[in-house]
């Protein structure tokens, strides 16, 4: 690698270096405060029809399983949620995509209007917006507020779509390595673009992830 790659790689380094350590101490005092299994039963419960449906089944790709979820369109508060991209010509046509609201409905309402607006152009309104494509919206979780000390809100909404989307392999090129070994690897139909616990952070700090993970020098992203 020549010296001015070199030099570009190693700054992208430190930048992901930078960010790891702002993500972890927004993250630290939430996972101080609570341990991992308590964290878990919570998570758990808030989610128990997904976490019955597509948790401990590893229906990930089971659509008849995804249709049994609550609808999200009428859903207030902090919530996550599925949305579902299908093809009355192609049964086999599948896109998932996983977003979390502090109103899901609400969220909701405005993805649906925004598939209808050509002038948006996020990668879940251009797959949608597609001819003969239907979109639904499910329910993931439900946010019971009093589970959660109230600083930690927002961190707990990343980590759930976090999780989410993990599980789902919404983002399947960049969070495969984060997938149990136990779950099998799916066909890749996800529609996510970023990693989720990275919501409210600095977006040039993490721009340095992206060009470290496709820098051609292996030895830094080892």
């Amino acid at each position: 690698m020549d010296e001015p790659a070199q030099d570009s790689t190693q700054a992208c380094f430190a930048r992901e270096r930078c960010r790891q350590s702002s993500v972890h101490e927004a993250y630290s005092q939430l996972f101080e405060s609570n341990t991992r299994d308590e964290l878990r039963h919570i998570f758990q419960t808030q989610c128990d029809q997904a976490w019955s449906l597509l948790v401990e089944t590893q229906a990930i790709r089971d659509v008849n399983a995804v249709s049994r979820l609550l609808d999200a369109r009428q859903v207030v508060g902090k919530e996550c949620y599925l949305g579902v991209l299908r093809d009355t010509n192609d049964h086999e046509y599948l896109r998932l995509y996983v977003g979390q609201s502090n109103n899901v409905g609400k969220r909701v309402r405005e993805h649906i209007t925004s598939i209808n607006n050509p002038n948006r152009e996020k990668l879940l309104y251009t797959f949608a917006r597609e001819q003969n494509r239907t979109a639904e919206f499910f329910l993931l979780g439900t946010s019971d507020e009093s589970s959660i000390e109230s600083q930690y809100a927002d961190q707990w909404l990343n980590l759930g779509e976090q999780f989410w989307v993990v599980m789902l392999q919404t983002q399947p090129t960049s969070l495969d390595q984060w997938v149990p070994a136990s779950i099998p690897r799916a066909a890749a139909v996800g529609l996510n673009v970023s990693m989720p616990i990275h919501q409210n952070h600095d977006n040039k700090v993490m721009m340095g992830f992206g060009q470290l993970f496709s820098s051609a020098d292996i030895s830094p992203r080892k």
